[in-house]
This record gives structure tokens, C-alpha cells and sequence, in this order.
């Protein structure tokens, strides 16, 4: 194994490959069908809203690779707010993507027994998902760049197909009326769905490894664009196909639209099982960026933590944290309340940071390509 910290910086194309598959692989879990509450039978505009309301990240990212070029958040935040507060506030930042790991490997184990390995211990089915991801995180982001490279086209095509053929005996009286809710409603709506973007506060911990500021915000936004598209469709069939009220019931609406979908021929019949397999892809890899994301900032801070042992330990408790939880409504009890309040500390601590280090004097604006 390496020591996990890859030099030199990513692609702009990586970064839509990565953006992309860690939105819609771990977006799926935390389907933003809660919005129903709010909006009743028009919620799939709370996709958008909960798109614009994350944009001020995208935007943040780019003034801080011109203003801190080759600079993450661990550096520049221990600059600015000193070494004792920098490294509590960045552990604390590493703790939210830990802590959604813990739970999306639980629910993703819990969804894989529900509708595809309905005899197998759950302990099977979070180790085999662990043992691949330390199998790909071995050598830090490098091979996790390459592997989203490789299934980037077949996840998106077949999760832009699964999307609008979901969208198959869909009533469309359930979508309307189109505007069922106060304009007050739906900025409320936008803010729980907020944290479905959780993935771009990653970007501030990749500070060192970011193309230009241009390339950078170009292709993090066509990302988020892109797999906001894919969540709107899915929230437009999950509500068309059974309404607002028991869309707001399932545990993963997406899934069961699919499985909805009716074709006459043997080929396709297993039209949900092929989804299920496509969605469990794109889980993996954004699974294996998150884990690697902490123990890369863990090795970061602590020089003197092997990365692979760090992955290791990261691996076990990870494991655990997922196994004591006692059923699958509890799960997703917690991952409601994870949904809600991720996203905050995710992108309020870059804005603080930036903020704190502006009115210090620090960085300098190098404008770069």
C-alpha cells in the first residue's frame, strides 16, 4: 500500500466522475421524498431548489483554489484558527462523512437483503462491501479515479434510462397541481434537501489536488447538474407513479418505481434487479471516496498514521457502527436525522474557515487556468 497522499492534481474530468457518482450513488439512499411533508404532490421541485440553495459551495470552491491554490481545508484552516481549534473543527468535518458512511453501509446493506439477498447475515453482506472498498482505497485516490472513470458512461446512461423508463404508468394527476404549496414552503423544502449535496463540501478536502478554478467550477457544476437531473426524474416517477402520500412511505421510492416498470419480454423482466446492480456500482465508489477522504484527512493531520492501518481501523469501525444498529427503522430514523443536518457543519466549516482567513490577511488571489 501507499501512504494514500497522491500528489500532482485531478483531472477536470475527474472530478465530474467523482462529483457525479458520489451524488447519485449515495443520494439514492437518502431519497428526497421527504419533501412530500412540505409539498405534497408538487415535491420534486424541491430537487431544484435544494440544487440552487448548494451552488454558493461550488462557487466558494472555486475563490478557494484561486485564493489558496495547492491548499486544503486542513492547511488553511490551522492557519487561520490556530493549530488547537483547526485540527478540532477538522476532525469534526471528517467525523460528518464518517458517520454518514456508518449508516449508508448499513441502510445499503439492509436494501441489498431486501430486494436481492434476502437469506444472508447482514455481516456478510457489510463485510463484502467493506473488503472491496479497502481493496480499492489501497492506494489512495488514484484507483478510485480510475474506477469511476471505467464505469462513468454505463452508470450514467443506465441510471438516465432506469429514470425515465420509471416514469412508466405514471398518473399525472398525481403531480398536480404543480404549485401546491406557499413560496415560503419551498425554500424550507430546499433546505432539508440541502444536505442530498453533501458530496461537494469533499472538494475542500481535495484543495491540494483541484485543477483551475475554471475547470474546476465547469465540471463540478455540470456534476451536480447531472445527477440533480437523475434525482428530479426519480422524484417525478416515484410521486407520478404512487403519489405524493405513499411515496412519502417508501424507503427507497426509486427502487420500487422501477420495479413498478411492466415490460412483455423475458429480456427485461428483471428491469429492478439490473437498476439495483447499477445503483450498487455507483455506491461503491462513492463509498470507497468517502472512506478514503477520512483516512486520507486523518494520515493528513497525524503524520504518523500508516494510511493502510488507518483504512483498516476505518474499515472495522465502520462495521460496527453499522451492525449494532438494532433494525432497519432505526436506520433510517437516523439517517433522516443525518439528512437533515449533514450538509450544515459540511459547508458552513469551508465558509467559516474561508471567512476567518480572508479578514486575516492570508492566501493571496493568484488566478490560475
Amino acid at each position: 500500500m501507499t501512504d494514500g497522499r497522491n500528489h500532482g492534481s485531478l483531472a477536470p474530468e475527474a472530478i465530474f466522475a467523482l462529483l457525479f457518482l458520489a451524488l447519485s450513488g449515495m443520494e439514492f439512499l437518502a431519497a428526497p421524498y421527504g419533501a412530500v411533508r412540505i409539498l405534497g404532490p408538487s415535491s420534486y421541485w424541491a430537487v431544484v431548489v435544494g440544487m440552487i440553495l448548494a451552488m454558493p459551495v461550488l462557487v466558494l470552491a472555486r475563490a478557494w483554489r484561486r485564493r489558496f491554490p495547492g491548499k486544503n481545508l486542513r492547511a488553511v484552516a490551522t492557519a487561520a484558527l490556530g493549530r488547537p481549534l483547526g485540527v478540532i473543527g477538522n476532525l469534526l468535518f471528517l467525523a460528518v462523512y464518517l458517520i454518514w458512511l456508518v449508516v449508508a453501509v448499513r441502510d445499503a446493506g439492509d436494501l441489498v437483503l431486501a430486494y436481492l439477498l434476502d437469506r444472508t447475515p447482514l455481516w456478510v453482506v457489510v463485510g463484502f462491501f467493506l473488503l472491496g472498498m479497502l481493496y480499492v482505497v489501497a492506494n489512495g485516490l488514484s484507483t478510485i479515479f480510475r474506477l469511476a472513470e471505467f464505469v462513468l458512461i454505463p452508470a450514467l446512461a443506465l441510471r438516465l434510462l432506469m429514470s425515465l423508463v420509471s416514469l412508466q404508468g405514471m398518473e399525472i394527476s398525481h403531480l398536480f397541481p404543480a404549485f401546491s404549496a406557499p413560496l415560503l414552503a419551498y425554500l424550507r423544502a430546499g433546505l432539508d434537501l440541502f444536505r442530498t449535496f453533501l458530496p461537494l463540501a469533499a472538494l475542500f478536502l481535495l484543495g491540494d489536488l483541484l485543477p483551475g478554478p475554471e475547470g474546476l467550477f465547469r465540471n463540478a457544476s455540470l456534476a451536480t447538474g447531472s445527477a440533480t437531473a437523475i434525482l428530479f426524474l426519480d422524484a417525478l416517477g416515484a410521486v407520478g407513479v404512487f403519489g405524493a402520500d405513499l411515496a412519502g412511505e417508501l424507503a427507497w421510492p426509486g427502487l420500487a418505481a422501477i420495479h413498478h416498470v411492466s415490460f412483455p419480454y423475458l429480456l427485461v423482466e428483471q428491469l429492478g434487479l439490473l437498476f439495483l446492480i447499477v445503483w450498487l456500482v455507483t455506491f461503491f465508489v462513492a463509498a470507497s471516496f468517502y472512506l478514503h477522504l477520512v483516512a486520507a484527512g486523518l494520515t493528513d493531520a497525524f503524520p504518523r498514521l500508516p494510511y493502510s492501518w488507518t483504512t483498516v481501523g476505518l474499515a472495522l469501525l465502520v462495521a460496527f457502527g453499522g451492525l449494532i444498529l438494532p433494525n432497519a427503522a432505526v436506520v433510517r430514523t437516523i439517517f433522516d436525522g443525518l439528512r437533515r443536518f449533514a450538509m450544515l457543519p459540511a459547508a458552513g466549516y469551508p465558509f467559516l474557515v474561508y471567512f476567518v482567513a480572508v479578514l486575516r490577511g492570508l492566501g493571496g488571489r493568484k488566478d490560475a487556468a
